[in-house]
């Protein structure tokens, strides 16, 4: 089982809320992994372990 996030762009700005959004999930809900499913896949910072990034249309066609 996995976490699950959907946001149109990872960047900068909303790095921190998104990630810590899936974090509390992944917590409360006791869930090993998270992946983040970014239609525009240009964030290249260094995610927390346990967490991933997918572009949408990766996810889509697996």
């Amino acid at each position: 089982m996995e976490a699950i996030q959907v946001i149109y762009s990872l960047n900068k700005e909303n790095a921190l809320r998104e990630i810590a959004g899936l974090q509390e999930s992944m917590e409360t809900y006791k869930i090993p992994k998270g992946t983040l499913i970014v239609f525009e896949d240009r964030y290249k910072e260094q995610l927390p372990d346990k967490i991933s990034m997918v572009s949408a249309s990766e996810w889509l066609t697996n």
